[in-house]
This record gives structure tokens, C-alpha cells and sequence, in this order.
């Protein structure tokens, strides 16, 4: 039986606690092994698995209008990335909808 995925990215932590019915189904119905079940260790990985993604998408918005700064006064996606501690492939990925400064190749910088 398959259950919809709840809509998490819009929940609180309360959410996850008073609709933990709702999460526990969902997270059983997911293909995670050859068990048909989750163990309490698993739940609650699972659960701060969904949390961190949470505060990393909030965190990339909150991010985007920084990175966005940065890029117009002239900084490469390298100089962006090694700020935020992590590859210029990787910055570029997640902020790329950002403008590139006048004059910077769009490709390597």
C-alpha cells in the first residue's frame, strides 16, 4: 500500500509531532529495505533527515539575496562557494538562478 507524501516542507516541528500518525505511515509505505517496518532509531532519523532539509531550503532562501549581492559586486561562484564552504559547482547549482555580474562567463568562473 502506498501512502501521498505529507507535504512536509511546510510544517512545523509541531506538525511533526501532533500528525506523527501521518509521518510514521508515509515513512512506512517508503521502500527503505527489505523490512517492512521502521525502527524507532530509524523514525527518528528519518524524521531529522526531514527537518535538516527543511532548514536547508529556509537557510538557501534567507542565502539568495547575499549570494545574489556578492555576484553583482563581482564574485565568482568559486570565491561564493569557498564562503559558504563548499565547491563553486555546488553554490552555483543551488544559487544559479542569480544574475552573473557584467562581463563574467556564465560557465567558469
Amino acid at each position: 500500500m502506498s501512502f501521498a507524501r505529507p507535504d512536509f516542507e511546510n510544517w512545523s516541528d509541531e506538525d511533526f509531532e501532533t500528525r506523527s500518525d501521518e509521518v510514521c505511515a508515509y515513512a512506512h509505505s517508503l521502500d527503505l529495505s527489505d523490512a517492512d517496518w521502521m525502527s524507532g532509531a530509524e523514525y527518528r532519523l528519518w524524521l531529522g533527515v526531514q527537518r535538516t532539509l527543511r532548514a536547508e531550503d529556509a537557510a538557501d532562501e534567507d542565502l539568495l539575496p547575499l549570494v545574489a549581492e556578492a555576484r553583482e559586486g563581482g564574485s565568482t561562484w568559486d570565491r561564493v562557494g569557498k564562503m559558504l564552504g563548499t565547491s563553486a559547482a555546488d553554490v552555483q547549482r543551488r544559487f544559479g538562478t542569480v544574475d552573473q555580474p557584467a562581463g563574467a562567463a556564465a560557465s567558469s568562473d
